[in-house]
Formats: C-alpha cells, structure tokens, sequence
C-alpha cells in the first residue's frame, strides 16, 4: 500500500507541473446560467403527510428560496388542504404543487443524481407503506425510484420525534423503529432545524469537488465525494485518475464515468 501512495504522490506532483508548465486550467462542471457554484443542487421538499410542523417547515422553505436554493415543493391532498386552511402556500414557493398534478415520471425524469429528495412530513402509515415499497402510493414510489437513480433522500423526522409523540411507551417505541427503517433504506435522518446547515454543507462540498475533478482524480478526493453521497460522477475527458482513486471508488461503490462515456 505504501508503494501505492507514493506512486499517487508522484502522479499529482507531475500532473501539477505538467498543467503549470501548459498553462491548462482545471475544467469546471457545467453550471447553470446565473448559478453559483453552490446551488447546482435542486430540491424537491416531498409532504406525504399532514403534519403538526408545518408552519416551521414552511418559515424554513421560505429561507431556503430566499438564499437561492431552487425548491419545488409536492404535496398529498390533506398537507395541501392544511396548507391552504393556514395560509402557508406562499412560504412554500411558486413551484409547489400536489403530487397528483405534477406526475410521478415528469418529476423523475427532471431529477438529476446530483438533486435532493426530502420528506418534509412523515407519518406511521407513510412510513409503513415505504418501508413495504407500497407500489400505489406515489410518494413511495418516487421516493423508491430516486433511491435507485442514485438521487439522495432525507427525512425531517419532527413528526416522529419525541418531543411530538412522547419519549415513553409503545408510540416512542413504534417511532424509534419507523425511523430505523427509513434509515434502513438509506435515508438521511435529520431534525429540521438542521435542514439549512445541512443543505450548505453539501453546497460547501460541491464548490470544494468542482475544483478538485477538473484535472486529477485521487483517492482522497473520490472519499470526499463518496462522503457526500455521491454515487455517480462524470468527468472531463482528460481528467487523469490515478490507480488507488479508481480501487476507492470500487470500493466505496462510486461509479466513474467519462464525459464520453454518460
């Protein structure tokens, strides 16, 4: 293994001379026009649920739009009839609309492997129809089909904290195992108040991973990716990949592809 690291060592000591010397700037993933860096991501905040939450959720939404995130909010009729009944709709943003309206495939065919699912509301029957992969239910099987395409899902799990439900007892208990199952599925688990911390750190990587892809690919840059929960990654045709940055990303199940090859 120490013979590897050094031949990565030498590899990027080259390949930095080698760009100084031509002159070649690292290329840049394509950003969209009047993008930054940090708002490649879009997110699509998912209400399967009625929820007790929602006035927090829709003053957290609202502070997302008004940094920039692009945010489309989907509904099921009863958080929709909750929406309108409080006077919410505006806090959620010109894009929100029923689940129902929008259609499961033109939502996934928008759906880029580098965008967010969220599931701004939960409840136990929502939770037990995905946990059974419920085909029927449309929230279920966007959620399932994203999971698949390599889009990352997370859940605000305020609806089954606690605090909402009570610590003690069977429900605390039925709660504590809804969650492990979301989990089980490989969704992100978080409180809410935690939602724009989190977004702004995955910003944070993608600004960090534009740079670091653009010429040289190396181990610790496919770890930083693979932490971020990237699970596909295209790169320029000339980025050089070195020997242990392509084992790690076989190991850790990140799949490299070349701008060729997608």
């Amino acid at each position: 293994m120490a013979d590897a690291r050094d031949i990565e060592t030498l590899v990027r000591a080259v390949t930095e001379r080698v760009l100084a010397r031509t002159s070649v700037a690292p290329a840049q993933p394509a950003v969209e026009p009047g993008a930054t860096e940090a708002r490649r991501r879009r997110l699509v905040m998912l209400l399967a649920a009625p929820s007790g939450h929602l006035k927090e959720l829709a003053a957290r939404v609202e502070q997302l739009i008004r940094a920039g995130w692009p945010v489309q909010t989907l509904t099921c009729e009863a958080a929709q009839a909750e929406i309108e009944q409080t006077g919410l709709r505006t806090r959620f943003g010109a894009e929100m609309q029923s689940l129902a309206e929008a259609g499961v495939s033109q939502v996934l065919a928008k759906l880029g492997a580098g965008d967010l699912l969220v599931l701004g509301t939960l409840g136990f029957a929502f939770v037990r129809r995905l946990r059974e992969l419920d085909d029927d239910d449309p929230f279920v099987r966007l959620c399932s089909q994203a999971l698949l395409g390599g889009v990352r899902v997370a859940a605000i799990k305020d609806d089954l904290s606690p605090v909402g439900i009570g610590a003690q007892g069977p429900l605390g208990q039925r709660a504590e195992d809804s969650l492990g199952d979301l989990a089980g599925l490989g969704i992100d688990l978080l409180p809410g108040a935690e939602l724009p911390g989190w977004l702004e750190g995955l910003a944070a990587v993608d600004v960090t991973l534009s740079k670091a892809v653009g010429s040289l690919l190396t181990e610790s840059d496919v770890e930083q990716i693979a932490a971020s929960g990237e699970r596909r990654l295209v790169l320029p045709a000339h980025c050089i990949v070195t020997p242990l940055a392509w084992s790690r990303a076989a190991d850790l199940g990140l799949a490299l592809l070349f701008a060729d090859d997608d």
